[in-house]
């Protein structure tokens, strides 16, 4: 990073903005009492369908006794359901349940809604390397 860019703000500013979009998140969905990580949860499920607790474990990069807590409360409320995979018995897979899929469409929506808000007005190009700096923070540490 070039000496004249202070590294405390940027990442000062990347923790302010996820927050409030957390804050954001949980304010527009209330009425369905989901965590940030809950809601993380159903999002990736609702995207990305059924996936193994270790697809999950790295995508949401929550501590694995975090990640099973999420999912406990996601399973108790009937969101999520956990099914041995038939491909490797030793692991589980975890799959929207139809609240499960309501709910998630609800958080997807309300983050897609988010999204229209933020970028509007700015050009795809800058949006494109925006997406592309986010993406490549968790390979770089």
């Amino acid at each position: 990073m070039d000496e004249s860019f202070p590294p405390l703000p940027l990442i000062t500013n990347l923790q302010r903005a996820v927050h409030v979009v957390g804050v954001h998140l949980e304010g527009a969905l209330g009425d369905l009492r989901l965590s940030q990580g809950e809601m993380h949860v159903l999002s990736l499920l609702g995207y990305e369908g059924t996936q193994s607790v270790a697809q999950l474990q790295r995508n949401v990069r929550h501590r694995p006794s975090t990640l099973t807590s999420i999912l406990d409360r996601l399973e108790k409320r009937g969101m999520v359901v956990r099914r041995i995979n038939a491909a490797d018995r030793r692991s589980n897979l975890i799959e929207l349940t139809p609240d499960g899929h309501a709910a998630a469409a609800l958080v997807m929506e309300a983050m897609a809604e988010m999204e229209r808000r933020v970028f509007a007005g700015y050009p795809p190009e800058q949006i494109r390397a925006f997406l592309a700096l986010l993406n490549s923070i968790p390979q770089r540490l």
